[in-house]
């Protein structure tokens, strides 16, 4: 073998060596994102909210974002360890109901419902004041979410940001 072809072998054995290096990465953070993003999704099973399809994302919930904390309640019989709903109105925010509707900082955002689908009566939250510090007040986006105007207020502390897929 001459000089010249050993150095053309070495060279191509090193370009292929970059192109498999190259796609192994590629692949690596393909395969990362994917898995990501299925770890990292929510999906809603009920009426609850309207996007059928969360991605938790990172930051402090504020007024507006779709959130997910740990919760439980008598009343409801699921095995849900978290809650998807809407954050409605938050900590150091004013909070007012009156005549069976709720505002935010003056600002209309629900009426209050007084019977679950059944007709049963339901708990009613009533409260007139700034929001606590690590608190707050969250609903569902459907018409017969059990939310914050039956349970009340709520930790912040636990909850996560999520902005809708679908």
């Amino acid at each position: 073998m001459s000089a010249s072809t050993i150095k053309q072998s070495a060279e191509y054995q090193h370009k292929r060596h970059s192109m498999r290096s190259a796609l192994f990465a590629l692949v690596s953070i393909f395969t990362f994102g994917a898995v990501h993003l299925l770890l990292s999704k929510v999906t809603v099973g009920s009426e609850s909210v309207k996007p059928y399809l969360l991605l938790r994302t990172a930051g402090i919930p504020k007024q507006g974002d779709y959130v997910t904390f740990p919760f439980s309640h008598p009343m409801i019989h699921t095995r849900a360890e978290f809650w998807v709903k809407f954050l409605a109105c938050n900590e150091g925010q004013l909070l007012e109901r009156s005549n069976d509707q709720f505002f935010c900082d003056g600002k209309y955002f629900a009426d209050a419902r007084l019977h679950s689908k059944k007709g049963e009566l339901l708990p009613q939250f009533s409260y007139d004041g700034q929001i606590p510090e690590g608190m707050a007040f969250v609903l569902g986006d459907g018409q017969n979410s059990f939310d914050s105007r039956h349970f009340g207020l709520v930790s912040n502390k636990q909850m996560v940001v999520n902005r809708p897929i679908l």
